[in-house]
């Protein structure tokens, strides 16, 4: 067992009603050394008695929340009604999606890689508003020591649908992957319909692999196929020679609005992982021990190097229990039962998987408006929660905020659908800066795009 731990916890009821599955409360696993804290009370949510209902005080009463200490080593929390382990106090974590056995192949490398991080985030820590430092250059651009030319050589493009029972507008995937030279690129789909797709001659034609399908839900778990379509991607890449590698995922709805040369020439380009951040008015925040902790949302739809995508993967299972909720193929949850745990910045600034929160225990914000967890997970499985004390590491990663997927925002709780290659998207596709989108959503299955086929066809 890892080192001696405290649990602190505060709520709103009765210490004996703990157990209970849904707890107004917040939790944090942190490594304190005795230290006493405060943990800041999480609103109630409106749903369904249970077994074990909470007292909830009446809306006038401004009586502070009682607080008391659990002094916890054991080596998980385990919620009572749902025998599932939240919190790690010590020692390995079992995985509950099943850890792969099949990554090995870069497994050192990448430890070697991790190891320069953690040493270059130590001097941007130190700098306070000075020049530049290690960790930034290790973010750089590109990589001198591999020319443009054995990186377009060496390297790989993944590209992974997320798709229903077809590949919607075929005629223009069929144009973009047509200028791909062999070997540069390899595909996976994830369709909830996996016969139906299978049974398409599409996706033999542009030798997509259709992986078993996964439970999922819109805005409740659409993170599980993304992370069975990684995972296909890491054991793939046993064996492979060195090279620079991105995994690309795309939305049913989206295409690409450049030719395949210059996503790859763009992409491989560099060896960051392009996640579009969003801005901090739109992180979800907690207040525990009067520090505040943030989970960085993104955009679902991002771009990640192969060092990222493993640590996205190893996030997922080992710190989300969705597939306990599966029966008959089907995912028993609804939007905003968050069955997952968000880890902390470590001191490299990666993830530290062995100092989480539960999801459930970060308020929504407004009250009832629940988050799309494909919106928050993969910064906080690669990088962790945003904290005070990593202003300088995580002001390196915001500079390196890149929205690949072009999607407008006109107004409204839904972006704007597109039913033909308009002039704004003649537009964006134009950009040919290196920060450029390089895909669009949403198409409309009916939309009418010859303008993007011969788009994409007279720019190979």
């Amino acid at each position: 067992m890892g080192p001696r731990r405290r649990l602190f916890l505060l709520a709103t009821a009765q210490p004996l009603m703990l157990l209970c599955r849904h707890l107004p409360l917040a939790l944090l696993l942190l490594d304190l050394g005795g230290a006493t804290a405060e943990v800041a009370e999480a609103p109630a949510v409106e749903e369904a008695p249970s077994a074990c209902p909470l007292p909830r005080a009446a809306d006038n009463d401004a009586s502070p929340p009682r607080h008391f200490v659990v002094d916890a080593t054991a080596e998980f929390v385990a919620d009572a009604n749902q025998g599932l382990g939240l919190l790690q106090t010590g020692g390995a974590r079992a995985p509950m999606h099943g850890r792969s056995s099949a990554w090995s192949g870069r497994a050192s490398k990448l430890g070697q890689r991790s190891a320069q991080r953690s040493e270059a985030y130590e001097e941007v820590e130190d700098e306070e508003g000075g020049e530049k430092g290690k960790g930034e250059s290790l973010m750089a651009t590109t990589v001198k020591s591999m020319s443009m030319e054995e990186r377009l050589s060496k390297g790989k493009l993944y590209f992974l649908f997320i798709l229903e029972d077809s590949l919607p507008h075929e005629g223009i995937w069929k144009a973009f992957f047509a200028g791909a030279p062999k070997g540069s690129y390899q595909a996976f789909a994830h369709c909830t319909n996996q016969t139906m797709c299978n049974n398409l001659p599409i996706f033999a034609e542009l030798e997509i692999e259709v992986v078993p399908t996964i439970a999922s839900k819109w805005c409740v778990d659409l993170v599980s196929p993304e992370w069975k379509l990684a995972q296909a991607v890491l054991r793939s890449e046993v064996g492979e020679p060195e090279g620079p590698r991105k995994l690309v995922f795309i939305s049913a709805s989206a295409l690409p609005i450049q030719p395949f040369s210059r996503v790859r020439q763009v992409l491989l380009k560099s060896d960051n992982s392009d996640i579009c951040i969003t801005p901090p008015d739109q992180w979800l925040s907690v207040s525990i021990f009067g520090t505040m902790y943030s989970i960085v949302k993104h955009h679902q739809w991002a771009v990640l190097n192969l060092e990222d995508a493993k640590a996205f993967v190893d996030g997922w299972e080992q710190l989300s229990s969705y597939r306990n909720y599966v029966g008959n193929g089907v995912l028993n949850l609804s939007r905003g039962d968050y069955k997952w745990a968000v880890p902390r910045m470590g001191s490299n600034g990666r993830a530290n998987f062995s100092e989480v929160i539960p999801r459930s225990m970060i308020p929504d914000f407004p009250v009832g408006h629940q988050r799309c967890p494909d919106e928050e997970v993969k910064t906080s499985f690669i990088y962790g929660m945003h904290e005070p004390g990593k202003d300088a590491i995580w002001k390196a990663i915001l500079s390196q905020s890149l929205c690949r997927t072009y999607v407008h925002w006109a107004g409204g709780k839904h972006p704007q659908e597109f039913s033909d290659f308009s002039d704004r998207l003649r537009s964006v596709s134009q950009d040919t800066s290196d920060s450029a989108p390089l895909f669009a959503r949403k198409f409309t299955k009916d939309a009418q795009l010859d303008g993007l086929k011969a788009y994409i066809d007279g720019h190979r």
